[in-house]
Parts: structure tokens; C-alpha cells; sequence
């Protein structure tokens, strides 16, 4: 019997989406490329969501490898990508639905050490969550079996009793090989609703 359902933030409660952010700022297509290659695609963003670097370190690298001109636009993309961040449509009503139904929720995130005491008490729905588990915290990243289990670990779950919800084919494939049942987000919620509901219903 499923008893407790496990998010993932950006991408399934949060639109996290690089080309969304640098849209709002509406840099030239030269400046995108490299905006998004020193920050989005890079090694350092990899390594905030694993808590080795926080955003002021990072800033510091990527002022080295981008011109002057990019600068702020560079510290509004690591600082306040959350201020233009919205939240799935839908997603926070559900999320109220499914704990007034009675279910534990708890958060699984890659994210940096800002996360739990800047944005994250942000999130629409936030609220409902009986309990948050972020990379940044405790060094290990999805889809490291590690971080699966830790969270397994803290709040005394049973694997066979969770169901993980994840936009990254490769986040859903790690928590399987845990033994935790999980759903790929697609952007779609009445197919996620649809998905969600078969699997409480079926297991």
C-alpha cells in the first residue's frame, strides 16, 4: 500500500528552465550561449547541486571566464532565478489534494545550500511537505543510490510503500533500482494525475 509519494522540485513543482530565465533577461544570442554554457552547463552548477560550491564561489569562477558586460546578468541567473521561477500549474493544488487524502509527501531535490533556507519555503505547496532531502545537504545527487536511501532512512520509510516523481528519465531509473516505484513527469499534469492515481490504486 502506497503511504508516502516523493517530488522532485525543479521541473516537476517548479518550472526550472535555463532558457525561460535567460529569456527574461533577453541577452543577444552570443551572450545566451555563453550564459548558459558557464552557468547551466557547467561543471560548477554540477557541483553546488553536490554542495562543494555554493553560488558566491561559483560567481567568482564564472567572472573569470565571461566578459564584464555579463556580469550582473550572470549574478541575477545564479541568485534570483527564483524570483522569476513559476510553479507547475496545478501542481500546488494537487499537492494539497493528496495530503488531505491522507498521504506523507517529502521532497528529493538536486539543489544548492541556499535551497532550504532562500527558495524552497518559496515553492507554492511547500507547506504540505512532511520532509525535504537536498543534495547539497548531505553530498550525494540523483540518481547515486545514496541519496535514495538517505531519505529512506530519515523519515523510516519503506521503499515498497513510496511512489517517486521525477522529469529526468535517469533520476526515475536510480530510484527503481532502489526497489521505489517512480513516474516520469512530463510537463503533462492530468496525464501525471491520471499515472499517479492508477499506481495508488493498483498497489
Amino acid at each position: 500500500m502506497i503511504k508516502n509519494i516523493i517530488f522532485d522540485m525543479g521541473g516537476v513543482l517548479i518550472d526550472f528552465d535555463a532558457e525561460k530565465f535567460l529569456d527574461y533577461y533577453h541577452p543577444s544570442l552570443q551572450d545566451r550561449l555563453i550564459l548558459k554554457r558557464n552557468i547551466f552547463n557547467s561543471l560548477e552548477w554540477a557541483m553546488m547541486d553536490r554542495g562543494t560550491l555554493d553560488e558566491e564561489k561559483m560567481f567568482e569562477i564564472v567572472k573569470q571566464r565571461i566578459p564584464t558586460r555579463l556580469h550582473e546578468l550572470a549574478y541575477n541567473l545564479l541568485f534570483n532565478w527564483d524570483k522569476i521561477c513559476e510553479p507547475i500549474i496545478g501542481m500546488p493544488e494537487y499537492v494539497k489534494q493528496l495530503k488531505e487524502a491522507g498521504y506523507k509527501i517529502y521532497l528529493l531535490s538536486n539543489a544548492s545550500v541556499r535551497c532550504m533556507d532562500d527558495y524552497w519555503p518559496k515553492v507554492k505547496g511547500s507547506e504540505y511537505f512532511d520532509g525535504q532531502v537536498v543534495s547539497a545537504d548531505i553530498g550525494y545527487i540523483k540518481p547515486e543510490k545514496e541519496i535514495y536511501e538517505y531519505l529512506l532512512n530519515k523519515y523510516k520509510l519503506k521503499k515498497e510503500e513510496c511512489i517517486f516523481i521525477d522529469d529526468r528519465i535517469g533520476n526515475v531509473e536510480g530510484a527503481h533500482h532502489v526497489g521505489i516505484k517512480s513516474i516520469v513527469f512530463q510537463k503533462d499534469i492530468e496525464l501525471f494525475k491520471q499515472e499517479l492515481e492508477q499506481m495508488l490504486v493498483t498497489n
